[in-house]
């Protein structure tokens, strides 16, 4: 009895399959960590001012998307709110926000958020979560 035991131990542990040690965390956080940098670098400030500058309603239903160019991208959830931006952007916050970003930006790009290609929309009180350096 005992060598049956034994080798039903045995067989187990042959059919055993043993991966590839499992890859520390430390190198893919690294490359997450530089990404960020990145993204945070290419932004560049503009998340910080736009939630700054722009009325606590209105931001609740926004993100910041890109800056390139000098064009900040401003991804909005639905077309009345890209409405009510668009008035308050030809008011004097597109020259607000401009001279309160840090970094070289000519003027503000709105887009609905459902018309991006695999855009997810931003949801209320979203405003700053696509963005570093804001919130």
């Amino acid at each position: 009895m005992k060598r049956t035991a034994e080798h039903r131990l045995e067989r187990l542990r042959a059919l055993r399959v043993r991966g590839e040690a499992a890859q520390a965390l430390g190198p893919l956080m690294q490359r997450v960590r530089e990404e960020l940098r990145q993204v945070e670098r290419k932004l560049g400030g503009v998340g910080a001012a736009w939630a700054r500058v722009c009325p606590a309603e209105l931001a609740a239903r926004t993100s910041v998307s890109g800056l390139s160019r000098g064009v900040a991208t401003i991804l909005v959830r639905d077309a009345s709110t890209k409405f009510e931006l668009d008035r308050w952007l030809r008011s004097g916050g597109e020259r607000e926000l401009v001279r309160s970003c840090p970094t070289t930006l000519r003027k503000v790009k709105l887009e609905l958020a459902g018309d991006r290609a695999g855009g997810a929309e931003p949801r209320d009180g979203e405003a700053g979560a696509r963005f570093l350096g804001g919130g």
